[in-house]
């Protein structure tokens, strides 16, 4: 199956594609399936360990998507640092710039960095910016 990049303006999707794409990210990242569910009304997304919960009105769904499966990777990859760094320390950061990286395939401005926790936001648009240095040879 080829993979279908989800432009952002068409992100508002249902359960079963989300569930769809979780999967994929567990193939590509080799960690265990996680359960998608909608729920609720409210505008924020959680990362339960076995399941994430995205809210119906979540304005981006991708994004909420790989927010959480972010999460994700850094409880299966780094248990370690899940427990011990604090919920969107560096671990964290690592692995959203990962997923970011591989979902928009390379093209990381793709992904609202405006919207994210602060320190989150600040990470990936220095990280954009030393990539667009590194690409135009500087």
């Amino acid at each position: 199956m080829a993979f279908e990049l989800f432009e952002p303006s068409k992100a508002q999707l249902g359960e079963e594609k989300l569930q769809k794409l979780a999967n994929r990210i567990s193939r590509k990242f080799k960690v265990n399936k996680i359960a998608i569910r909608l729920r609720g009304r409210r505008q924020y997304s959680i990362y339960f360990g076995r399941h994430i919960v995205i809210t119906l009105r979540a304005r981006d769904r991708i994004e909420h998507l790989l927010h959480e499966f972010a999460h994700h990777l850094q409880h299966q990859n780094f248990r370690f640092a899940y427990k011990s760094e604090s919920p969107h320390g560096k671990t964290f950061k690592k692995m959203l710039w990962k997923l970011i990286m591989w979902y928009y395939k390379g093209n990381p401005k793709l992904y609202d960095w405006d919207r994210e926790y602060v320190s989150v936001g600040i990470y990936g648009l220095k990280r954009i910016d030393r990539l667009n240095k590194k690409r135009a040879g500087k």
